[in-house]
């Protein structure tokens, strides 16, 4: 198992629990800066000289939270950071507007692109699933900014609107649910589907749009200077499928 972070100390640190816990050596940390395209093709390419097993799993499970980037910051590369870093890196390893709207955009993003993914590899022994791990209060990952009062009341309508909602999730249970999806025979031809915290469920209307998720799936790939012979969905011998 490799663990792509952007900060190698902690990632090393991160995967030294489960070697730790599990007795199992092969897993380690690869450094990772999804708001740096330079950075995502440098972490292909180690991971492509590096001596690994046959490549079993990808789970895409970073990103940025609405109120963890205030403005509308850029990355080095021009792209806003929240689209870039849970939208755009993704496209590349494999300008919607600030805060929540950015956020929530870039997570329909995520269903665009899974479900484009799934529709373009339908021949190939390939599954590809968008994953909800709910409402994740107990990580801090979607820690606010602002003064102690704004954080503080931020937190406390956050965790009243996920009970309300029924959205709320675990690390300990939303993490088993993600493990299962990628390692449970029963599951091994799921494809094409929104997985919430373990089960099936139906995504909104606007996520099932084609004409949209094409669209942003050839933006995507403009936007990262990949052509599709530079993807998954190559065909030695063969043409690219569009």
């Amino acid at each position: 198992m490799v663990l792509a972070c952007r900060n190698p100390a902690r990632g090393e640190a991160a995967a030294e629990a489960p070697r730790t816990e599990t007795g199992n050596p092969h897993i380690t940390a690869m450094e990772l800066d999804l708001a740096s395209l330079d950075s995502v093709r440098a972490f292909c390419d180690t991971f492509a000289r590096v001596a690994l097993p046959p490549l079993y799993g990808v789970v895409c499970n970073a990103g940025v939270s609405a109120g963890g980037v205030p403005g509308v910051p850029r990355t080095a590369d021009g792209f806003e950071t929240i689209f870039a870093v849970n939208s755009d890196a993704r496209a590349l390893a494999t300008g919607p507007g600030p805060g929540m709207r950015a956020h929530c955009m870039s997570k329909l993003c995520n269903l665009y692109c899974a479900y484009e993914m799934a529709e373009l590899l339908a021949d190939r022994p390939v599954t590809v699933n968008a994953f909800n791990p709910g409402a994740m209060s107990d990580t801090g990952f979607a820690a606010p900014a602002g003064n102690a009062l704004v954080r503080g009341a931020t937190r406390v309508f956050g965790a009243v609107m996920g009970r309300l909602i029924g959205k709320q999730g675990t690390a300990t249970a939303s993490g088993a649910a993600l493990a299962r999806l990628v390692t449970d025979p029963a599951l091994a031809t799921t494809t094409g589907t929104y997985i919430d915290r373990g089960a099936p469920a139906s995504s909104s209307p606007l996520s099932h749009d084609r004409a949209n998720a094409r669209e942003l799936w050839r933006a995507s790939m403009a936007m990262t200077g990949l052509s599709e012979s530079d993807t998954a969905l190559h065909r030695p011998g063969g043409t690219a499928t569009g």
